[in-house]
């Protein structure tokens, strides 16, 4: 039934019955309610909705955060923040708290793990099904219908790249992890690195893919040295794209203790725009791409809001906000702000 299972058709269901729409009778069916029954009112609004994040703590996890925030007090709704703590079960369970507590709508920003795992596929088509307005921000996964905020990740690829190569770098390698676990997102960055060498005719192209994990700086950095290890220490690249700010840093560790400078030898560009004093502190002024976090937040609450108002949309759509390149020091450019 429209790609749904059974099990979720079911649960669909028995949130419905909770609430007072549909009854059912033994042996003749189910049926929708004309008005609320005394023992089961319909949901009422509330005006609240309900985030679901990975790391409140994380500063582009917490920009998002404030701008949801922002977009929801200005229209007179409460936010409710779930940290989930990179838990996948966790958040999970949030979400099914969430509407077991009857808020008007929710914003979740899934988990990497969560992207390929089917409970929580079977969950978020549970809710859909059920008619919970529902945004995701940051990434969508093929095939379930929900909408989603998302920054033009191919263009944020193709604006780091063509600065590297401004730079006269034509060396360009690119690190991330990729396939379902790396996720729509980082799949793109590498699509605009992609189109931009094509676009300038640079024929060196290569993709070292690191593992996605809680320590992707530890594991880039024994990545990065073991390459250099097989070069003799002499890189044969002369700049590295990488699809997040904590990938640069492990980059950059490594590069250092092979005894190579930045940009000098290697020049580094990252994605995120994460904390810049926490990389000055090991020596790096980190060029990179930033997200409009705040205004991700923002347009997930009005989307939100706009499905409560008047029903959510059949299939799922994707809005796609425009980054900015970041430029530090780390390519051997004056420091300035690139639009997209």
């Amino acid at each position: 039934m429209m790609g749904v299972s059974r099990p979720t058709v079911r649960w669909a269901l028995d949130r419905l019955a909770e609430e007072g729409v549909i009854r059912r009778r033994q042996g003749r069916g189910t049926f929708v309610n004309r008005r609320p029954t005394e023992t089961a009112p319909l949901r009422t609004a509330t005006h609240t909705i309900g985030m679901v994040v990975p790391d409140i703590e994380n500063p582009y996890l917490a920009r998002i955060v404030k701008g949801a925030e922002r977009a929801a007090f200005d229209r007179e709704y409460h936010l409710v923040v779930c940290n989930t703590h990179r838990d996948k079960n966790l958040e999970i369970e949030h979400l099914r708290r969430l509407n077991n507590r009857h808020v008007d709508a929710m914003v979740t920003y899934p988990q990497l793990d969560n992207v390929v795992n089917p409970a929580y596929r079977e969950l978020l088509m549970g809710l859909k099904a059920a008619g919970m307005p529902l945004v995701m921000v940051d990434r969508y996964i093929a095939g379930v219908p929900v909408s989603s905020i998302l920054t033009d990740n191919i263009r944020g690829g193709y604006l780091a790249t063509e600065h590297l190569i401004a730079q006269g770098r034509h060396r360009i390698i690119c690190i991330g992890s990729f396939g379902p676990e790396g996720g729509i997102s980082n799949d793109d960055r590498l699509r605009g690195y992609k189109q931009t060498l094509a676009d300038h005719d640079v024929k060196y192209s290569r993709v070292l893919d690191t593992v996605q994990s809680h320590d992707v700086e530890g594991i880039t950095q024994r990545m990065v040295a073991e390459d250099l290890d097989r070069t003799g220490g002499k890189p044969d690249y002369d700049a590295i794209f990488t699809l997040q700010d904590n990938i640069a840093y492990g980059a950059y560790l490594a590069l250092r203790e092979a005894g190579l400078r930045v940009p000098e030898d290697v020049a580094l560009v990252g994605f995120d725009n994460l904390d810049s004093e926490r990389f000055k502190v090991i020596g790096l002024n980190l060029s990179s791409i930033a997200q409009p976090d705040t205004q991700m937040g923002k347009a997930a609450v009005e989307m939100v809001l706009k499905q409560a108002a008047s029903g959510p949309n059949g299939d799922g759509h994707h809005v796609t906000l425009p980054p900015r390149l970041m430029v530090r020091t780390s390519c051997g450019k004056k420091p300035l702000i690139v639009d997209c």
